[in-house]
């Protein structure tokens, strides 16, 4: 194995993903243990939050009960959350300049403008750029993808969620945010 492929990862409990994250500097991803986050939150959903506290995160997923089920578990976590379908729709809500989020969740597979392009157009954008984007796909060869995006971290599908909550706590923190 050349040294800018990626390495092997840290497989978690039976009937989960492991979860990767690049790092800085490195040559190819690198592999984090997500195992062990005990602590939950027990924060209602629907509460009223403000953008003074709560940590903005961009989910980008063409499979309807996914988005759900990331936005609420990430939302009962302190977290505001913008969806969209596809990629255009996306780009707009990011264009609109009233939602910069600390992290993007990225799908590469959906209709319309894929997570390939998305990604395309957020690199050559001054001020979008410098999100995080964290790829969330089934694709067989998700860690090459997410390398050759940019992406600060993947994870493969079916994401367990407390996988999904630290990898955007670490790409919030990385983006000098605090996790909520």
């Amino acid at each position: 194995m050349s040294s800018d492929r990626p390495k092997q990862g840290i497989s978690e409990p039976a009937g989960s993903s492991a979860r990767h994250v690049l790092q800085p500097g490195a040559m190819g991803l690198s592999s984090v243990d997500s195992v062990g986050r005990a602590a939950s939150k027990t924060q209602s959903r629907g509460r009223t939050t403000t953008a003074e506290n709560t940590t903005r995160v961009m989910i980008v997923e063409d499979d309807r009960d996914l988005r759900d089920v990331y936005a609420a578990a990430l939302e009962d976590e302190g977290y505001s959350v913008r969806v969209a379908s596809e990629g255009r729709s996306a780009l707009a809500q990011l264009n609109d300049g009233t939602f910069l989020p600390c992290v993007l969740l990225l799908d590469l597979r959906m209709p319309g403008m894929n997570g390939w392009e998305l990604a395309a157009h957020l690199r050559r954008s001054a001020r979008l750029r410098r999100i995080p984007i964290v790829v969330v796909a089934a694709h067989y060869l998700l860690a090459d993808e997410a390398l050759r995006l940019g992406a600060t971290a993947w994870l493969q599908k079916p994401v367990p969620l407390h996988a999904l909550v630290r990898a955007v706590e670490d790409a919030c923190r990385s983006a000098g945010e605090p996790p909520s």
